[in-house]
């Protein structure tokens, strides 16, 4: 599986990117395998990658 980073750069649709969006969160707030400053680090990414489409 790529990693979240990649992921987001090859992103396509809106939609691509709110799983992705979903994914991050999940693995901050309920899985705890991300730290705080990857989570908000991805979500930035996220966010520019979107504004971009």
């Amino acid at each position: 599986m790529k990693n979240y980073k990649t992921r987001i750069a090859q992103a396509k649709t809106s939609f691509e990117l709110s799983c992705i969006w979903e994914e991050v969160r999940n693995a901050y707030w309920h899985k705890k395998t991300i730290s705080k400053e990857m989570y908000e680090k991805r979500s930035a990414e996220i966010a520019a990658r979107r504004k971009s489409l």
